[in-house]
C-alpha cells in the first residue's frame, strides 16, 4: 500500500467536541479518506493506494488527484471553521 495523507492546523478557538463533529462529518460524507484528530488537535487524513500486483504511474497519478479532490470536498465540509 502506499499511503498519502494531509496533516491541517486547527482553529485556535475550536472546542474538542467540534473537531470530533467535524472528523465525524468528513468520515460519513468524504467515503475515500479517513480523517481523524492527532493528539496535539490537528486534523489528520489519509488514503491508501493498493499496489498487490503492481501498479502503474498513471494509476498512482490519478489516485493522488483523487485523494487532493477528497481533501477539497473534506474541506468544504467545515461548517464551523475549525480548520486553520
Amino acid at each position: 500500500m502506499i499511503a498519502i495523507y494531509a496533516i491541517f492546523g486547527v482553529n485556535a478557538s475550536a472546542e474538542p467536541a467540534a473537531k470530533l463533529e467535524y472528523v465525524n462529518r468528513v468520515n460519513d460524507q468524504v467515503k475515500l479518506i479517513r480523517a481523524s484528530v492527532m493528539g496535539d488537535g490537528r486534523f489528520f487524513l489519509d488514503y491508501y493506494i493498493p499496489v498487490d500486483g503492481g501498479i502503474t504511474k498513471r494509476a498512482v497519478v490519478l489516485a493522488a488527484r483523487r485523494f487532493l479532490s477528497c481533501i477539497e470536498a473534506a474541506i468544504s465540509q467545515d461548517t464551523s471553521t475549525v480548520v486553520a
